[in-house]
C-alpha cells in the first residue's frame, strides 16, 4: 500500500468512527455544550463535513485558499446548511471521495513540498503532512465528542 493509499484508508476509518460517535449521542444532547465556550457535537460534525473545502485546494495547489469575508461567509453558510448528524455524515462521505481522488493523485516526488498554512503565522507543513489534516481533525474531534458523551454519563465506546 502506498503512503497515499494508507492516508485515504486511515482517513475513511477515522471519519466513520467519528460519525458513529456522533450518531450515538442522543438527539437532545447533539446541540448541548458543557460550557459557554464549548462546541456542540453538531457544530463539530459540521466542521468535519466541510474541512475539505480548504484542505483539498491546499493539497492540490500548495497555496492556501484566501479567507476573504465572502469565502468565510460561504463556508459558514455551507456548514450551517447541514442540520443533522446524518446530513453531516453524508456530506463528509461525499467530500471523502473528492479528498481521496486528490490524495491518490499526489506523486511521491511532491510529498516533501513545503506548504505555508493560512493560520498560525509562519506555520508550514510538508504536503504529506497536509494530506493527513482531515485524519487528524477527525481523531481530534472524536476525542471531543467522546468527552461530551462522558460528561452526560455515556461511558460506552462507540467508535
Amino acid at each position: 500500500m502506498t503512503y497515499q493509499e494508507r492516508i485515504v484508508a486511515m482517513t475513511r476509518a477515522a471519519g466513520e468512527s467519528f460519525y458513529r460517535n456522533c450518531e450515538a449521542v442522543p438527539e437532545e444532547k447533539r446541540e448541548w455544550k458543557p460550557a459557554e465556550t464549548a462546541r456542540t457535537v453538531l457544530d463539530q460534525a459540521q466542521e468535519c463535513a466541510t474541512t475539505g473545502n480548504w484542505i483539498i485546494p491546499l493539497i492540490e495547489t500548495g497555496e492556501p485558499r484566501p479567507f476573504t469575508p465572502e469565502i468565510v461567509a460561504m463556508l459558514k453558510e455551507e456548514r450551517q446548511s447541514l442540520k443533522t448528524i446524518a446530513d453531516c455524515a453524508s456530506a463528509a462521505r461525499d467530500e471523502m471521495e473528492k479528498l481521496a481522488e486528490v490524495i491518490l493523485a499526489v506523486p511521491d516526488s511532491a510529498l516533501d513540498d513545503v506548504i505555508s498554512l493560512p493560520f498560525a503565522e509562519g506555520m508550514t507543513m510538508s504536503r504529506a503532512e497536509v494530506m493527513m489534516m482531515t485524519y487528524w481533525n477527525y481523531v481530534y474531534h472524536t476525542g471531543q465528542v467522546a468527552y461530551i458523551q462522558r460528561l452526560y454519563g455515556d461511558v460506552e465506546m462507540h467508535g
